[in-house]
């Protein structure tokens, strides 16, 4: 009996122990470079707090770190005066995931940007912005946000208190990623880059349909159509249109209806010729390869001049809830305010 409990003992106490290490709190800190050389008070603040409640910070500002593989070994993010906003495609990708694993972020003194082309992101962060709350939290996709600006107004103990508040709500957990939901962007080794097609005149927009075709505009009139089956580029169509004047007038933009499949609409941004100045987005129906130029819709006339260069615009995009957004541009020279002086 006493053999087998000196055999026993030890392993209890290595298992007690590695189950203590686990319960160490580990937060990463991302600050923008010019903060190593003089940390803002917020930021010296926030690690002595780490230092006294014996979380382990790790500060960095080498965003290779806001990887997955990374991630996964702290209990929170923290984005020290500076936004999540600027990570690319495939940080924003990891820090859904992370969050969804049910780790934390806090992001703290980092100036509001009203341009949020991240959806993610802002669903997360529209309560917190519509209500100007200072700090907020809530809980989100399985995990939890933190946002708060510190300043004098704060005072040392007010900042203090934030900061333990922020940093006691956003730790709640080793990421568990199988209950992330958003799929990992595949890795740039993934995919084969494939030439369709070459020597391209002034190409400016394109679309693809279902059955894998690629139709593209050239500027001065022509619409082609790449036939994968074929692996061949062929003209289905050329427009009389304007490319005088104005050098960046033409053919703008094209967009497929989302109901193309059943009604077969296309919509075209270009610039009819003649002597009126304007740019038409027409609907017209196309059938198989074919661009029916009788079935032409003027759904839209921008008045333009074709005077001078540039800045025509002419994009075209149906949005979530089937709106066609139309790109006009300013349709002006960056010379027209030489000399100007207020």
């Amino acid at each position: 009996m006493t053999a087998r409990w000196n055999i026993l003992l030890p392993i209890c106490f290595v298992l007690l122990l590695f189950s203590c290490a686990n319960e160490t709190k580990r937060v990463l800190v991302y600050i923008p470079d010019k903060a190593l050389d003089s940390p803002e008070p917020m930021l010296s603040q926030l690690l002595e707090i780490c230092r006294s409640e014996k979380i382990v910070a790790d500060t960095t500002s080498s965003d290779t770190f806001l990887s997955e593989d990374s991630l996964r070994h702290y209990h929170a993010v923290v984005f020290a005066g500076i936004s999540p906003l600027l990570l690319n495609y495939r940080q924003q990708n990891d820090l859904e995931r992370y969050l969804q694993s049910g780790a934390g972020i806090l992001v703290l003194n980092a100036k509001a940007d009203t341009v949020l082309n991240w959806p993610w992101f802002k669903s997360l962060v529209n309560d917190g912005l519509s209500n100007q709350d200072n700090p907020w939290s809530r809980r989100y996709d399985g995990g939890r946000a933190f946002f708060a600006t510190t300043d004098e107004a704060s005072g040392p103990a007010g900042s203090r208190e934030i900061l333990e508040d922020g940093l006691d709500f956003a730790i709640s957990g080793v990421p568990y990623y199988s209950d992330a939901t958003t799929p990992r962007v595949p890795e740039d080794n993934r995919f084969v880059a494939e030439v369709l097609d070459t020597y391209l005149y002034e190409p400016m927009e394109m679309v693809i349909f279902n059955d894998g075709r690629v139709l593209y505009l050239e500027r001065r009139g022509d619409i082609k159509l790449y036939n994968p089956a074929e692996k061949k580029t062929k003209k289905i169509a050329t427009f009389d249109v304007s490319i005088t004047g104005n050098y960046e007038d033409g053919m703008l933009g094209v967009a497929l209806d989302p109901d193309f499949e059943k009604n077969h609409w296309i919509y075209i941004n270009y610039s009819p010729a003649g002597n009126v100045p304007k740019q038409n987005v027409s609907r017209f129906e196309m059938i198989g390869d074919s661009i029916i130029r009788a079935s032409e819709k003027i759904v839209l006339e921008i008045p333009t001049q074709r005077e001078t260069c540039c800045h025509s615009g002419g994009h075209l995009e149906f949005g979530p809830n089937g709106d066609l957004y139309i790109s006009a541009g300013d349709n002006t020279s960056s010379k027209e305010s030489d000399g100007f002086s207020p």
